[in-house]
């Protein structure tokens, strides 16, 4: 089995323990370009202070929470037939689907910044309007959909 990566916990001046940001920053990071990823991030939680005066990690963190999916669906084969299985998703992948989703869907946007982008991204997914709390909803509607045939994920 594959071992798993550390992170680096002291990457972000808001919060030195945060491994959420640290991932975060690693999901915008393009090309090894870490700096501008920080910096990508840091004005855009600076935007979300300036714009809406409260603290923008509990709204970066509640905008996480709002597009983290906890179910999903696998496909098996069972006597020639595939079936759509839901199973619980571990705690690690859990994160990082969320955070692949936030920064993905930011990346569509059409603000003129990149900061911008995912600043916007962050607050639609607080008011559970985005692109990625969409997403998130399709799969929990699927797994919903499929939940007769939870008993053949053994």
């Amino acid at each position: 089995m594959a071992r798993k990566r550390r992170i680096n916990n002291n990457v972000f001046s808001y919060s030195n323990k945060c491994l959420i940001l640290s991932r975060m920053i690693n999901y915008i990071m393009e090309d090894g370009e870490k700096r501008l990823a920080m910096s990508i991030l840091r004005k855009s939680l600076d935007y979300i202070n300036n714009k809406f005066k409260i603290n923008p990690l509990k709204v970066l963190y509640e905008a996480i929470d709002n597009v983290v999916p906890y179910i999903e669906v696998r496909s098996t084969k069972v006597g020639g037939s595939s079936y759509q299985i839901p199973i619980d998703i571990p705690a690690n992948r859990r994160l990082g689907l969320g955070l692949r989703w936030l920064v993905d869907s930011a990346k569509q946007r059409r603000e003129t910044t990149a900061w911008l982008r995912l600043a916007w991204e962050i607050i639609d997914s607080v008011l559970r309007r985005s692109v990625s709390y969409r997403r998130r909803d399709v799969i929990h509607n699927l797994a919903k959909n499929n939940q007769s045939f939870a008993h053949m994920g053994w």
